[in-house]
């Protein structure tokens, strides 16, 4: 038995009894959920609520419990996740019954601090913990990156949500502070290796590879590239060196990157989506 088999077994071993709900039935909830469902936890321990009829048909299927009213998740879950655009945190909340809890509330509610999301529940809820979490939709297949933010009052509460992220990914902890720029990368990251992926087909494609073939294989050179570097422990540009030879194709291929700025362009795009976030947190203040 692998020590990842034997991780999952303990997982799931600690999540037996955990009942966690969704506000918000979206592409981020959806893909938590999956995880979850493929890894450590059954249909009958999830709910969800969300106003949205297409949105709810997935989850049926699933087998998990669905409802149009927040209340129901706050009163059948012990873990309840926000998962809704950050602009709708009053309309959420608003309407939530007082309750004595305990409930541990995790907000993925980008640029949204944990002390606002408590603020808003105010005495609502009696006992109550906030976790603010950024996953990513990697989590669908077990592959997803979580940033759990974490401030000076050290949460009883973190062992139970890093439980639930870590069946889907791995797990970083970091001061709240932080949360920002590394959810530009971890949450935002994903699209910005799909545009990748297209690309490298697109350039295929124009040299005469079917789309379709173009698509498979560029995906399957980016997947083999992200293990080499994670399973190796090297240093990307490392194993960049590796493959250039001298005066070779790939290194003809890295300097048409460099002329077309790509470090430069990553590198911006995460900044402009941290900035974004940093717009984000003052409008929800």
């Amino acid at each position: 038995m692998t020590s990842n088999t034997n991780s999952k077994e303990r997982l799931k071993i600690q999540l037996r009894g955990e009942k966690v709900g969704f506000i918000g039935g979206g592409n981020m909830a959806k893909a938590i959920a999956k995880g979850l469902l493929s890894s450590t936890m059954t249909s009958d321990q999830l709910f969800m609520s969300c106003p949205s009829e297409p949105s709810k048909e997935d989850w049926k299927s699933w087998g998990i419990s669905v409802s149009n009213e927040n209340n129901f998740v706050f009163e059948n879950s012990q873990i309840v996740i926000l998962a809704f655009k950050p602009y709708q945190i009053a309309d959420a909340l608003d309407k939530l019954s007082s309750m004595d809890g305990p409930v541990i509330i995790v907000s993925l509610l980008a640029g949204v601090p944990s002390s606002v999301v408590s603020k808003m529940i105010g005495n609502k809820i009696k006992k109550f913990d906030v976790i603010r979490v950024m996953p990513n939709l990697s989590v669908a297949v077990g592959e997803g990156t979580s940033v759990i933010g974490i401030n000076k009052n050290e949460h009883e509460s973190l062992p139970r949500v890093r439980a639930i992220f870590e069946s889907v990914g791995i797990v970083e902890l970091v001061n709240e502070s932080m949360m920002e720029p590394l959810a530009a990368l971890v949450g935002c990251g994903p699209a910005y290796i799909f545009i990748t992926i297209e690309a490298l087909a697109d350039g295929a494609v124009k040299l005469g590879v079917p789309r379709d073939m173009a698509l498979r294989v560029a995906a399957q050179v980016v997947l083999g590239a992200a293990k080499l570097t994670v399973d190796t422990g090297k240093h990307p540009a490392v194993l960049k060196d590796e493959v250039c030879s001298p005066g070779g194709t790939t290194i003809s291929g890295i300097h048409a990157l460099e002329n077309g700025r790509l470090r430069s362009t990553y590198m911006h795009a995460i900044e402009a989506s941290m900035n974004r976030a940093l717009e984000i947190k003052k409008e929800s203040k």
